[in-house]
């Protein structure tokens, strides 16, 4: 039942999405594979490793209204300083007519009762003079404009974090061992 409700979850959450965006980029197999099953033909979806996002939106940049990275801290990181060294070598181009730029910036959901456990806070920064202007819950706000989001501080989180999505994913493994064992 926590599959079906899950997945109902990230339907929701895609077509919330998918309803203002005009191109996405995603950055693993498995995403792509979910997003094929629930079959959301409004959205173009184009593998990281297929061409790198510089080129891909580079061509017609001012054309675009929202670009939206989902993937760990590292592509979405690294995705945004692409596109930000982009924007600073193409020449002509108005700053307003960029598109806005939104990011994952998950957090782990230790309590999920937003502010309780505090293991998601995320700082923002202000985009001219890079202070820190306040921390939020990234529990719930995962999509973030990513002009306000302290990218080191999310790679630092998503690190620290390490350790624990390697114990989640050993703990899920031998609940399914426990379940294909019962349902033989």
């Amino acid at each position: 039942a926590s599959r079906i409700a899950s997945a109902s979850l990230y339907y929701r959450h895609y077509n919330r999405v998918a309803a203002g965006v005009d191109f996405y980029v995603e950055s693993t197999d498995q995403a792509r594979d979910l997003v094929e099953i629930l079959e959301l033909p409004e959205v173009k979806w184009i593998h990281s490793g297929d061409m790198p996002v510089q080129s891909s939106i580079d061509v017609a940049l001012q054309d675009y209204e929202t670009v939206v990275l989902h993937g760990d801290a590292t592509f979405v990181r690294s995705y945004y300083h692409q596109f930000n060294h982009a924007m600073q070598q193409m020449d002509g181009l108005v700053r307003e007519k960029m598109p806005a730029m939104i990011g994952y910036v998950g957090g782990s959901m230790q309590c999920g009762l937003k502010g309780i456990c505090a293991k998601c806070l995320q700082w923002q920064i202000d985009p001219r003079t890079g202070d820190r202007t306040k921390a939020v819950y990234a529990c719930s706000w995962q999509d973030q404009p990513l002009a306000l989001v302290d990218l080191d501080h999310l790679q630092r989180r998503a690190d620290d974090q390490g350790g624990l999505l390697q114990l989640d994913r050993l703990w899920s493994s031998i609940g399914q061992a426990d379940f294909e064992l019962e349902s033989a």
